[in-house]
């Protein structure tokens, strides 16, 4: 049990430093009416991660506590700080003054111990070193969580997601999944469908195929994903059953089926529809397989994604492709990316009230409330954007050499790791929902002028 000294602190400033995103100079470079961004500093909250203790029989090939330090960095949030950083050894009686000053506001604690050959357990605790969230130098949560020694991963982030929530009061993305293709290079000699937990860890493949696959989407309720699979005539859209490890068909006909993506209740799905160089959105009804055209026919659209009951998509309507949101009822579209040149591949993050899409190639957002356009990312060839569901992390593929990689990267651009997928070519990332799913208000964002 840790000792710490009983103190009374008023402090004004700690959720300003939690929420604040303020940039040095150097950081920043405005060019025009485009925010460029170059990764690697921000005034992120420091949160000191202690050394667990493990008990006898737990023999784990990565400790506990960097995963969850992991997790609270990649939010772009937190920055960790681990035990030879702390401004007091955890032995000795802790003043939570030391560590404000220091810099320091939040500490977990925790240990690891052996339930049985195959069950292990994490006792954690969160304790306050500012005041903001619970009394000085009190513990916030304490907490247990017990699973099976294979989910020792999972036992993390469930205290990283708490953490997180008791801090920001906000769910956290870390037991959340991905989907992402693997694409034939030497040594892979076909097309792999896998998911994985959202930091890349622990990928099963799901479908395999000697043909491209693209695209995967996630249900709202996570139990199914569907893809695109090419065919020697066509491109087909097909789903996964996760439980039931079923494989079946939601669309099959002449021409190219692609981007298909669910509607937010898991009924319909919207999808693309080209055939001789040209292309719509259709939706259809999953469990009868009738379906509408959306946009008949007003040039190529694309790439369709929910915001409540609308679609975010993509179309050369108006010459340059650019962003548009459309009203599946009525089939009224109207544009709302404020980009020049070329842009595509929209989500909007419905919390942030941020849009994020690739412009000219680089991963880009555009405030929906002040319409600031900021470039996020420095890599090549960025492609694919899928929000957390939080709406804070995006993960997305990008050209590195000869292969593509997955990165995830924070909204606010400010902190971005490569994910240690699978070695190879790695495309396509999309991101799971909460187990609430992905649903928002239906929202109508201002027209582009």
């Amino acid at each position: 049990m840790l000792k710490i000294k009983s103190l009374s602190l008023k402090i004004s400033c700690v959720a300003l430093a939690l929420w604040s995103a303020n940039v040095l100079a150097d950081d920043v470079v405005n060019s025009g009416n485009i925010i460029t961004i170059d990764q690697g500093r921000t005034q992120a909250a420091k949160i000191a991660i202690g050394n667990f203790t493990y008990g006898p029989g737990v023999n784990l090939t990565q400790r506990l506590e960097n995963i969850i330090g992991d997790d609270l960095k990649n939010s772009g949030i937190f920055a960790p700080i681990y035990a030879n950083q702390f401004p007091q050894s955890l032995s000795s009686q802790l003043n939570p003054e030391v560590w404000f000053r220091a810099g320091v506001f939040y500490l977990v604690t925790g240990q690891v111990t052996a339930v049985n050959a195959s069950q292990l357990r994490l006792d954690y605790n969160l304790y306050d070193m500012s005041g903001a969230i619970c009394p000085v130098g009190q513990a916030c949560i304490s907490r247990t969580v017990t699973l099976n020694q294979n989910q020792n991963r999972a036992l993390a982030h469930t205290a990283a997601n708490d953490v997180y929530q008791a801090i920001l009061k906000q769910p956290g993305d870390f037991l959340t999944k991905i989907a992402f293709v693997q694409q034939p290079i030497a040594g892979v000699s076909q097309y792999n469908l896998y998911i994985a937990d959202y930091d890349g860890a622990n990928a099963e493949k799901i479908y395999t195929s000697d043909r491209p696959i693209l695209s995967p989407s996630w249900s709202p309720d996570n139990n199914r994903v569907a893809f695109v699979s090419y065919s020697i005539f066509n491109s087909r859209v097909m789903q996964y059953d996760l439980g039931s490890r079923a494989l079946t068909t939601l669309v099959n006909k002449q021409g190219n089926s692609t981007s298909p993506a669910y509607s937010p209740d898991g009924q319909y799905l919207a999808y693309t529809y080209g055939v001789n160089g040209s292309s719509d959105l259709y939706l259809r009804n999953i469990a009868n397989g009738t379906e509408r055209n959306l946009t008949n026919g007003s040039g190529r659209s694309a790439e369709p994604s929910w915001y409540g009951n609308s679609i975010i998509f993509t179309s050369d309507r108006s010459g340059t492709p650019a962003i548009y949101q459309l009203d599946p009822n009525s089939g009224r579209a109207t544009r709302i990316s404020r980009t020049s040149g070329q842009t595509t591949d929209a989500e909007i993050s419905y919390p942030m009230q941020t849009m994020v899409m690739i412009n000219r190639d680089r991963l880009t957002t555009q405030n929906l409330s002040n319409n600031q356009i900021s470039q996020i990312t420095n890599t090549f060839l960025d492609e694919s954007p899928s929000l957390s569901p939080s709406g804070r992390m995006v993960i997305y593929a990008s050209t590195q050499g000869n292969n593509k990689v997955l990165n995830l990267v924070s909204i606010d651009g400010f902190y971005r790791v490569q994910l240690p997928v699978l070695s190879g070519s790695v495309s396509y990332p999309s991101w799971s929902n909460q187990v609430e799913g992905k649903s928002t208000p239906n929202m109508s964002i201002p027209a582009a002028n």
